[in-house]
């Protein structure tokens, strides 16, 4: 609301504010605007426990393919090379709330780039009763001092003059991996890129089928 009156009122009074009054506007316009995209990040992060989705069958790959068209622009901007390592399994959980992991976290790969071309990497490993997954890419990495930290909601390693954000995106992450039972964390060089590791339940039902074909070919 406060926006929409201060855009009114550049409107009507446009050439009458002066050089210092129109400083002041887009000063508590970009205030407003980053407090509005506060709020949103905030209502998603509290959303995660209280109005997720019952678990089912998620396939990665589908939510991979869904990823990369929702980032389509961000990815084609950064020329990133987005490339999985071997077969995406199917979980068992929130097929909205795995997407956004995936998404903030590739998303998060493309925005903290180095001046290499971007390539980020998918893999999945099967453990007994999960599936581990990682996402690592080639830029600018993090000290490992703050390897804990990123995690932590309002935490950020950069101003907003060098990368934009609420620094809540890590924390949404870690909120979605814990509401699935796993875990999340990160290895990382300065320099040299990061891998984000984190964990998702199985899924019976594919269990249960890749055992029937495997009792089937032996």
């Amino acid at each position: 609301m406060i926006s929409s009156y201060l855009e009114l009122l550049v409107k009507r009074f446009k050439g009458s504010l002066g050089q210092q009054g129109q400083e002041y506007v887009d000063f508590v316009l970009d205030g407003t605007a980053r407090m509005r995209e506060l709020i949103d990040a905030l209502l998603t992060y509290s959303r995660v426990g209280t109005r997720g989705s019952d678990f089912k069958a998620v396939e990665i790959e589908q939510v991979i393919e869904q990823t990369c068209k929702d980032l389509g622009l961000s990815i084609a901007e950064s020329k990133a090379q987005i490339t999985w390592d071997g077969q995406p399994p199917i979980v068992h959980g929130d097929a909205t709330q795995i997407r956004q992991l995936f998404q903030n976290l590739i998303d998060n790969a493309i925005k903290y780039r180095g001046s290499e071309a971007l390539r980020i990497k998918l893999h999945a490993r099967e453990r007994s009763d999960s599936w581990e997954f990682a996402v690592a890419d080639n830029g600018i990495g993090i000290d490992s001092r703050f390897a804990e930290r990123v995690f932590a909601i309002f935490q950020r390693l950069h101003t907003r003059r060098e990368y934009k954000g609420t620094g809540i995106g890590l924390a949404i992450c870690k909120r979605i991996v814990e509401r699935h039972a796993g875990r999340i964390w990160v290895t990382s060089q300065v320099g040299k890129g990061s891998t984000f590791y984190f964990t998702l339940p199985k899924c019976e039902q594919s269990t249960s089928l890749e055992a029937e074909q495997r009792a089937a070919s032996g």
